[in-house]
């Protein structure tokens, strides 16, 4: 399913860069809750905390969902 998909992603950056789910929360400022209950019941997060989300691991929307090979911008 797409959400299993989008928390794999989150999950595989916050893995590139070495973060846990406490450090994403606050480089992306949102909610730790929010996030690990993201995280944990692989729920799909809302348009705007995903913007976060991508704006913490520098990357663009497109590029998040671009699930080719984890292609990350090095």
């Amino acid at each position: 399913m797409i959400e299993n998909d989008i928390t794999n992603r989150i999950r595989y950056y916050m893995e590139y860069y070495g973060w846990s789910s406490y450090r994403l929360a606050k480089e992306a400022k949102i909610p730790y809750s929010s996030l690990s209950n993201l995280l944990n019941r692989k729920n799909c997060p809302t348009i705007p905390t995903l913007e976060k989300i991508c704006i913490a691991f520098n990357i663009s929307l497109a590029e998040f969902f671009r699930f080719t090979e984890n292609s990350h911008k090095d």
